[in-house]
């Protein structure tokens, strides 16, 4: 369902034959290596609202807000036995798939000053092994709420604009895995700075 800039979908997906990988972006070594982790399934719903506040106010910045939530259950659907996670039993927890995410921004720009974007987000805690999936001491990463900001500059001309990213800005510390050699930290504070050309 889609109404002007709002958007709301629902989703399933069934899988026969899971595929997963050893990587280090899901807590792994990084070996590279693919693992079969049975039957599985998915669902969920997602919505987006997007909206320029400035057709109410008539203003000549633009005003961009936005706000998206997801919901997603990720389990699996046979009982087997994995080297990577050990014991999975059907109904398991996927591991480091969050249940819940939303996102906000907000903003203000106009070409001749530049803008300011303002974005936030939230990650519900996540499973890291399946077979713990039932109790509620068993391992899992932390729920976090992180705030970044991006600052851009007008055309300076010829098409330089200059820009900056803060990430963190308020160096939350959460951890995002315990896999495979315990806890890993999210990013912290961090600040980039560069130029764009436009050609």
């Amino acid at each position: 369902l889609e109404f002007r800039r709002v958007l709301f979908r629902s989703f399933y997906n069934d899988y026969e034959n899971l595929l997963g990988q050893d990587s280090l972006s899901s807590g792994g070594t990084g070996s590279g290596d693919q693992f079969n982790l049975g039957k599985a399934f998915t669902y969920g719903v997602e919505s987006a609202v997007r909206y320029d506040l400035n057709e109410w106010f008539g203003s000549t910045f633009n005003f961009p807000v936005y706000a998206t939530y997801t919901y997603t259950d990720a389990e699996f659907d046979s009982t087997f036995f994995s080297e990577q996670y050990g014991q999975v039993t059907n109904g398991d927890k996927i591991p480091y798939i969050s249940p819940n995410q939303f996102a906000l921004g907000a903003g203000v720009e106009r070409q001749d000053y530049g803008k300011l974007l303002l974005r936030s987000y939230f990650v519900e805690a996540m499973y890291t092994d399946p077979s713990t999936a039932s109790n509620v001491r068993g391992p899992k990463t932390d729920s976090y709420y992180v705030v970044d900001a991006h600052v851009e500059s007008p055309d300076l001309g010829k098409g330089v604009r200059l820009y900056a990213d803060f990430t963190n800005i308020f160096d939350n510390q959460y951890i995002v895995a315990w896999r495979p050699a315990g806890a890993r930290p999210g990013a912290p504070f961090t600040a980039l700075g560069g130029v764009k050309f436009a050609f």
